[in-house]
């Protein structure tokens, strides 16, 4: 028998939508409450505009742009926002995603919201506590200022108390029941303190534990 020809083989590399940036540029996974509430309380919500507050190397904001959304991504992490960005122009992503190294204590998010179109979703995920606390309050305003009527914010930031305080020594953290109090004007969906780690390590190799606010809020 003879071959009836060259053969030539063609193979394709296939995932789900929301795994392709974490499959393709090696992204770490999306936090998992965040997949929880975009696929959960979220899941009927299409083409929102999000902003990722302190979005880090881009894991979250990557997945939300593969589900279809518009996403702001910003960090004051210079090399991270030039490798999304270098990410961005490679997928001719920039039609609605976009990533901008922006300082969130100046508290200035009109340089990056278009004022007609402000956001249906804030997230910021463990960020907060690295902010100076006297200037928490107005970054919460400000956040609150560019959010829809109807739009929502998850925040999710390290708890300290007498009882437990937390084990790494960041500008600020949140005392027990103190997130809502910034929230008293909107409609709180869900607030819970419970224990969790951080990526970050102890001496022995362990993640180091701590209590963890995770706040879901509608604006009125």
């Amino acid at each position: 028998m003879k071959p009836l020809g060259e053969l030539r083989c063609f193979v394709e590399f296939y995932c789900h939508p929301q795994a392709y940036f974490q499959k393709k540029y090696q992204f770490a996974a999306p936090h998992r409450d965040v997949q929880r509430l975009v696929e959960g309380s979220l899941a009927d919500c299409s083409s929102l505009n999000i902003l990722d507050l302190g979005c880090g190397k881009g894991r979250n904001a990557t997945y939300l742009y593969a589900l279809k959304h518009r996403v702001t991504a910003l960090d004051k992490n210079i090399s991270a926002i030039e490798s999304l960005q270098s990410i961005i122009q490679r997928e001719r992503a920039a039609e609605r995603f976009q990533a901008h190294c922006y300082d969130i204590e100046s508290a200035a998010l009109r340089k990056h919201c278009d004022p007609d179109n402000h956001y249906d979703l804030i997230l910021s995920t463990v960020v907060l506590q690295f902010l100076r606390g006297e200037f928490l309050s107005a970054v919460i305003v400000d956040m609150q200022a560019h959010t829809k009527s109807g739009g929502h914010h998850f925040i999710i930031a390290p708890v300290s108390s007498p009882d437990f305080s937390c084990p790494i020594d960041f500008p600020s953290t949140f005392a027990p029941q103190e997130l809502p109090n910034y929230y008293t004007d909107w409609q709180l969906l869900n607030y819970q303190e419970q224990p969790g780690t951080f990526h970050r390590k102890d001496s022995n190799g362990q993640p180091i534990k701590a209590v963890f606010a995770t706040l879901l809020a509608r604006k009125r």
